[in-house]
């Protein structure tokens, strides 16, 4: 079986050395040649969303805040080319109806609506992060008893770098 191995191994190294000698025939002449060099970097990136719940961090008191940190790493964006993060979310309600207001913030930017940027991150870039910070109304009615919960949406573009 080894020397079956081995003879296969031998003849695939024989013709792995010989394909080259057939790639370029050039004469003698002084005749010039050319051959291509190139390389591919695939795009991509990586959206890091909090493991931490943000909506169900516990809030001591109204207009207290919890905060956690999204990020985009590894990032290989075609040149012109950004990465643009949104996020939507609606209001902290528990199972039984009742409803907390709060305010997402990404940074010091309020999210005002779905189509706020959060976090952008440019071809030549290969990280960013931004702090989400959750923050209770200053009118929270805190006298429910309850967990309440919100989900955030969050969605990755690629568009055209402005």
């Amino acid at each position: 079986m080894k020397k079956a191995l081995s003879l296969a191994f031998a003849l695939v190294l024989v013709f792995a050395l010989a394909v080259p000698t057939f790639a370029a025939a050039m004469t003698a002449t002084g005749e010039a040649g050319s051959s291509n060099v190139t390389y591919t970097i695939g795009e991509g990136w990586t959206v890091n969303i909090p493991a931490a719940d943000i909506a169900a961090a516990k809030f001591a008191e109204a207009g207290t805040a919890a905060t956690q940190t999204l990020s985009i790493t590894e990032a290989n964006i075609k040149a012109g080319y950004e990465v643009n993060i949104t996020v939507a979310y609606d209001v902290l309600a528990s199972a039984e109806g009742a409803e907390l207001e709060y305010t997402l913030y990404a940074g010091a930017v309020e999210v005002v609506s779905e189509t706020t940027e959060i976090l952008t991150v440019a071809s030549g870039t290969t990280s960013g992060q931004v702090a989400l910070k959750a923050v209770l109304a200053e009118d929270a009615d805190l006298t429910v008893a309850g967990a309440y919960s919100d989900t955030l949406t969050f969605t990755a573009t690629l568009a055209e770098a402005e």
